[in-house]
């Protein structure tokens, strides 16, 4: 199986055309995260052909579901409140959803932190999320992570 193999979006000078192209553009100040930089700096024909060699394993639009209704062993999930990546009310729904079927589950949310549990504040010149710290479960004086148990 061919490897793919990302070019960071800051390491090239295609990928600094890339960005001069669409600095501008409404969108593309909000791509970032694990993926997105990775197609960047490739044409629609390089990424087709590039995805005709790759097996992608886990398709987008893949239900897991199911395969969390099999689950029996206890599982504590985590969750950033304002996570852009990997959208929490959604997943905290079908967790709950879950626990309330009686699965052994476990949902932690920390509501004002991102994907990876950090918390952010909002440069004023950029409106860019800056992350300023790791999410605290018992920050003094503030509410911390709600849980919710089965």
């Amino acid at each position: 199986m061919p490897r793919f193999n990302p070019k960071p979006l800051s390491k090239s000078p295609q990928d600094d055309a890339v960005r001069a192209k669409y600095k501008d553009a409404p969108w593309f100040k909000d791509l970032h995260g694990n993926y997105t930089h990775f197609f960047l700096p490739y044409s629609e024909s390089q990424l087709r052909e590039m995805g005709a060699k790759f097996r992608w394993g886990t398709p987008f639009h893949y239900d897991p579901m199911p395969t969390l209704r099999s689950a029996t062993t206890p599982q504590l999930w985590i969750s950033g409140g304002e996570d852009y990546e990997a959208p929490s009310a959604e997943r905290t729904r079908r967790i709950r959803s879950l626990m309330a079927e009686g699965l052994p589950f476990t949902l932690s949310v920390y509501p004002q932190a991102e994907h990876g549990m950090t918390l952010f504040e909002i440069a004023a010149d950029t409106g860019e999320r800056l992350s300023t710290r790791y999410a605290n479960p018992n920050p003094a004086g503030r509410p911390g992570t709600i849980y919710f148990r089965t």
